[in-house]
């Protein structure tokens, strides 16, 4: 069982910096070199892979990550151990670690550019990032590391703190009220 080399993590780390992109980017190589290899193509081109990311509808980034990891990979990567070669690949992102962050709205494409690199820099390295959107995280965010969840929302907060708020609300009240009801 062949593993992938360092090379190979290396360039998927240095480009990428979340798991759905990496899963993303893995499944679109992966058709572009069925395609290249199993359609009569005997060579891998960056050419060839802008012809396909048209089809495919790919955007800029992943157009450019993509072109980056064919010119890196180019050499390595061969009809007869393609499969083997990508499985590989495959297993060594699914053995990263990530750090999963869950907040109130979708982060664009640059934002979690700097989440990753903050993460790479304080967290670990090799990390992903794992975003997802829930709007019950408002005013803050739930991560996830290493199976322990923290949980940093307002909502959080404010449950954790219910009866003060309670107290603070009545407090008003009847200051504002002067004690009638």
């Amino acid at each position: 069982m062949a593993t992938s080399s360092p090379d190979f993590m290396s360039v998927v780390l240095a480009t990428t910096y979340t798991t759905s992109d990496v899963r993303e980017r893995l499944a679109l190589l992966r058709r572009f070199l069925e395609d290249t290899f199993f359609a009569g193509a005997a060579t891998p081109t960056v050419e060839r892979l802008e012809e396909f990311l048209d089809t495919a509808n790919a955007g800029a980034e992943t157009r450019s990550v993509l072109a980056r990891w064919l010119g890196a990979w180019a050499g390595a990567l061969a009809r007869e151990t393609l499969y083997e070669r990508l499985r590989s690949i495959e297993r060594d992102v699914s053995a990263l670690p990530v750090l999963g962050i869950i907040m109130p709205v979708r982060l664009r494409e640059d934002e979690m550019a700097r989440l990753g690199a903050w993460a790479r820099e304080h967290v670990d390295p090799r990390v992903l990032v794992d975003s997802l959107a829930d709007p019950a995280a408002v005013g803050g965010c739930r991560l996830i590391w290493n199976g322990r969840e923290r949980d940093f929302s307002l909502s959080y907060f404010v449950e954790k703190h219910r009866e003060e708020l309670v107290d603070a609300v009545l407090e008003v009240f009847t200051h504002t009220t002067g004690g009638k009801t």
